[in-house]
This record gives C-alpha cells, structure tokens and sequence, in this order.
C-alpha cells in the first residue's frame, strides 16, 4: 500500500513538473512584447506564466519543508542515538544564524532604490533583509574558501 501512494506521488509530481515545464516554455512564444500586458493575447500567455510561476513556488516550499523537517528528524534521532554528533550539529546550525544575524546587522538595508519595490509592490523594508541574505552568502563563500584553503595547507603540511 505504501509503494503504491509512493509511486502515485511520484507520478502526479512529475506529470505537474513536465506541464509547468512546458508552460514555461511556451510562454515566451505566445507573449507578444508589440501588445500592452493587458491585451487579450497576453492575458493568454500570463496563463502559462501562471502556471510555471505558481508550480515554482510550490516546490520549492514543498524542497524547504522537506529540509527542514529532516534536518529535524536527524538532529532528533542523533540526539537519541549519538549526542556528540548531534551536539555538532547544533553548533552548525547554530552558527548559520549567528551569522545571519551579524549579516542582518551588518546590512546597510538601502542598497536597493525604493522604485523597483514601488514596481514590483512591495515595502521597501525588504531591502535590509535581501541584503543581509545577500551579506551572510558573502560570509559562507568566504568561510568556504578559507576552508579549502586550510585543507589544502594542512595536507601539504602532513
């Protein structure tokens, strides 16, 4: 019974995956950049955008949801099984947000002119935050680099 919800699953996500693949394609065959975004040809094609779009934003909090919950089930049955390990990655993730929050701090929150929120409808606001996710992905490829590089020194030196 399991295998078969599992295989209806895959099948209905992969079916939904390939249709929002193809919407997106042919979106930019039916727009037509000559006609206003309200003209009735364009109101066909926003459908495919639509579709695509809407698809998009449901995987990808489905694949957040998904990490999340299982970085949870793991650090639960670590903390269960092996408390050391477990401890590790706590400090990891830890450590993510204490860098997420020295990035937010850091963030000048104005690197963003307020007319592209104005385009789009959103508040301003949003700057600090897009720049300090922005920020903390500086950090991380730095800490990345820096890593590599310690490897490499640190087998040079063995």
């Amino acid at each position: 019974m399991k295998t078969n919800l599992r295989k209806i699953y895959s099948i209905i996500l992969l079916v939904w995956g390939v249709i929002a693949g193809i919407c997106t394609i042919i979106f930019p065959f039916v727009f037509d950049p000559s006609q206003s975004l309200d003209a009735e040809v364009n109101e066909k094609a926003f459908i495919f955008f639509n579709i695509g779009y809407i698809t998009t934003i449901i995987f990808s909090v489905l694949c957040g949801l998904g990490i999340i919950l299982f970085a949870l089930a793991y650090l639960i049955k670590a903390f269960m099984y092996d408390a050391k390990k477990a401890i590790g990655t706590l400090a990891g993730i830890i450590a993510v947000v204490v860098v997420f929050i020295i990035a937010y701090i850091v963030s000048p929150g104005s690197d963003i002119p307020v007319e592209a929120f104005e385009k789009v409808q959103l508040d301003p606001s949003y700057s600090k935050l897009i720049g300090s996710g922005l920020i903390m992905t500086y950090f991380l490829l730095a800490g990345v680099f820096i890593a590599l590089i310690y490897a490499q020194i640190s087998k040079k030196l063995k």
